[in-house]
């Protein structure tokens, strides 16, 4: 099946019901903008007309009522019509950031660790922008232009097209701006990149340098990378923040016509008659014309700096993932005279135990007796002797075609995004966020984070503590649905209080899966169902009162001893 490729315009379909907000809201804020310059002109013909006594206070208090009302259903529409754009923008920045991090995850393209980091953090952000803006002006600057224009003609068409001869050179002068525009947010991007590329270095490498006396040339180095950044930020900022007041003074040359030839209609000697309601509606009207002209023009640079980060990310988001392996069907896990070498020396020796689907069994031993090795026979071809089925299937043998289990490692790898990106990867599973987060007991946590599960884990999760790293961790296993949860030491950063949450959990809402939890800490594997103890030769499987009645290793281990490995 050929592969779709990504588009722009797929974001913006896949988000119609807030566009559709957004249009309806769009439309009649930006025809009820031609209101605002009608009154100012007639309150000001009013005024004129009060001092002349022509007319009474209570037609200034009616119109005045009248503009109040009419201001307010405006700025409604408004309000309306931004809280729908932001919502629009919003989720299309947590499209493009999932789908950036799950191709950066199952893709086969191996891209700069730089790039890549300026890819995720503000690419995607940069392209959301770009398209809020882009929609934002669809309505702000083309509808309401449309409806001055039209305002500006019924009032003297000839003057109309005198003023707007210039208007349109704010456009020329945008679209000579194109490449140098483009070019520099460009560059400004690569050295972004090298520069992030570059920092990861210093710091990795810190120790390194500093040994072998050469951390001076080294920080000489970085601050060429970081002297190229500015100067690349530096012109870039400059093109686009002074465009859109050049494109103002050039679309507002039109006021020395008003003036003149809008004067003449007033005194009578013009092409219209106008009284000074005409002259100030018309005045007014042009000025908001070439305000949104030059909105329109400087638009044009907005998205230009959009198409930059669209480009760079839509190689990412077309490329061809690996192939998504089905996940295996539930079942029964039976191990027979299971035997495992490293390096010639026997690490695992008859390994054997049964376990049903909704069971904990607990996996301990002395240290280096092969507890997380076994637990990685789920997740990788390792030669093992002896036979693993999993619903009557050779597990070496299923590897290649299915997903088998969801792990917690011992030492928890996390990415340098939200708590919400790590758990889920950017997938809809089964179980919901709330969930996970509650069954490994983070909710707590997230409660005094400023922002909760979007809170930012930093690079190696440096902004969490161990014990939230491997919550963040465990509620990432138990958020993908697989018939085997191999747990890897999953309490040895939390306290009692914790970890009986977390077991609890584990017993009351998983019983779909069978699950390996591997631990030192013994205090809680009287409440499991089987267990596991590897000690070479030694290896026992049973419940918790037949090992402490038949296993002197184990007895030992569980009373606070530590057998020797063998």
């Amino acid at each position: 099946m050929e592969k779709e490729e990504k588009s722009l315009r797929s974001y913006f379909t896949a988000q119609w019901k807030p566009l559709a907000v957004v249009t309806v809201s769009g439309i009649i804020y930006n025809v009820g903008m031609a209101a605002g310059p009608w009154f100012e002109g007639q309150l000001a013909q009013c005024l004129l007309n009060i001092l002349e006594k022509k007319t009474t206070y209570f037609t200034m208090v009616r119109l005045a009522l009248g503009y109040v009302l009419t201001i307010f259903l405006v700025q409604f529409m408004r309000y309306l019509k931004r809280l729908y754009v932001r919502k629009f923008a919003n989720r299309t920045i947590l499209t493009l950031r999932s789908q950036l991090y799950y191709a950066l995850l199952t893709g086969q393209k191996q891209t700069d660790i730089g790039d890549v980091m300026t890819k995720a953090l503000s690419d995607a952000d940069d392209c959301a922008e770009g398209m809020r803006k882009f929609t934002t002006e669809i309505f702000d600057t083309g509808v309401v232009m449309v409806v001055y224009l039209c305002m500006l003609f019924a009032y003297d068409w000839r003057l109309t097209l005198l003023v707007l001869i210039f208007p349109p050179l704010a456009y020329v002068l945008a679209a000579g701006l194109k490449k140098p525009v483009t070019t520099s947010v460009a560059n400004a991007k690569k050295a972004t990149g090298e520069l992030n590329k570059a920092t990861l270095d210093r710091t990795q490498n810190a120790l390194t340098y500093r040994i072998f006396g050469v951390e001076d040339s080294q920080n000489r180095h970085y601050e060429r990378y970081l002297k190229n950044y500015e100067q690349k930020q530096i012109k870039a900022g400059v093109l686009i923040n002074v465009a859109e007041p050049l494109y103002y003074i050039v679309s507002s040359i039109s006021f020395i016509l008003i003036i003149y030839l809008g004067g003449k209609n007033v005194l009578g000697q013009g092409w219209q008659a106008w009284n000074l309601a005409a002259f100030s509606t018309y005045l007014a009207c042009f000025g908001k014309l070439a305000v949104k002209s030059s909105h329109a023009a400087n638009l044009f640079n907005a998205v230009q700096k959009a198409e930059v980060s669209w480009h760079r990310i839509k190689p990412l988001l077309n490329q061809e993932a690996a192939p998504t392996k089905q996940v295996a069907k539930s079942g029964d896990l039976q191990i027979k005279d299971l035997a495992f070498s490293w390096d010639q020396k026997p690490l695992l020796q008859k390994v054997s135990l049964t376990a049903k689907p909704g069971q904990i069994v607990g996996i301990t031993g002395p240290v280096a007796c092969g507890k997380s090795t076994l637990g990685r026979i789920f997740l990788e071809k390792i030669p093992y002797k002896g036979s693993a089925s999993l619903g009557g299937q050779e597990v070496k043998d299923l590897l290649d075609k299915v997903v088998l289990c969801s792990y917690q490692g011992h030492q928890p790898q996390l990415f340098s995004a939200s708590i919400a990106d790590n758990i889920t990867l950017g997938q809809k599973e089964d179980l919901t966020l709330d969930q996970v987060l509650g069954d490994a007991d983070l909710t707590p946590d997230l409660k005094e984070m400023p922002n909760g599960a979007d809170t930012e884990v930093g690079d190696r999760a440096q902004l969490l503590s161990g014990g939230q790293a491997a919550r963040v961790a465990l509620a990432r296993a138990l958020y993908f649905k697989r018939p085997l949860l191999v747990l890897d030491d999953p309490f040895a950063s939390v306290d009692e209080d914790t970890a009986q949450h977390i077991l609890a959990a584990l017993k009351a809402n998983y019983q779909d899966r069978i699950t390996l939890l591997i631990s030192h800490r013994l205090e809680f594997f009287p409440q499991l169902d089987s267990v596991l103890y590897l000690d070479g030769d030694q290896t026992r499987f049973g419940t918790h009162a037949e090992l402490i009645a038949e296993s002197p290793g184990y007895r030992k281990l569980f009373e606070g001893g530590e057998p020797n490995a063998k």
